[in-house]
């Protein structure tokens, strides 16, 4: 496996291979999980940053993030599988996306060489109806959870290389409950 660099450590069921992303309150690590007869897949752990472990608020926030991104299921959202705890330390076991953020495609396109049309409408139409999907998630009784993401930006919008939009890091959604 190409990808698989020098594993870093263990979490659990977890080999974590290398650091992919740092923001707010964690980072994210490209991770494997192996099982019998050699069967592996990639995933993306998202760790609580050791600072935050003893605020309560953040911590708060974290699970919060993991509870209701567990909930959407879409195609145009990064799917969450687990909240875990492993000696302490609390993470988010997450779907491995191959490609680029939105963000890196921006860059790339300058006033004068601007994104095609065709490109940046499909990319918005896909992140809407992902946050429309989320938006509209109803619990066990059928009430509306009132999500709501409020740090829609390029930075968590992700092209995979299949060229599928999906919304990230639920981690500032507001929620009925």
């Amino acid at each position: 496996m190409g990808e698989a660099a020098k594993e870093l450590r263990r979490l659990g069921r977890y080999s974590l291979l290398k650091k992919i992303a740092t923001g707010g309150m964690g980072e994210v690590h490209l991770a494997r999980l192996d099982s019998v007869q050699g069967v592996e897949k990639l995933f993306a752990i998202k760790l609580l940053l050791p600072q935050f472990a003893e605020e309560q608020s953040v911590v708060d926030m974290f699970i919060t993030e993991a509870r209701i991104a567990a909930r959407i299921a879409h195609s145009n959202v990064c799917q969450v599988f687990e909240l875990g705890l492993e000696q302490d330390e609390l993470f988010i076991c997450m779907e491995y996306l191959r490609g680029v953020p939105a963000t890196s495609i921006l860059k790339t396109h300058k006033p004068l060489n601007p994104v095609d049309m065709r490109i940046s409408v499909a990319i918005v139409k896909q992140a809407a109806a992902g946050l429309q999907f989320a938006h509209d998630l109803k619990d066990e009784n059928g009430e509306s959870l009132g999500v709501v993401h409020r740090d829609v930006s390029p930075g968590n919008i992700f092209i995979t290389s299949g060229g599928t939009a999906k919304v990230l890091d639920f981690g500032v959604v507001k929620a009925k409950d």
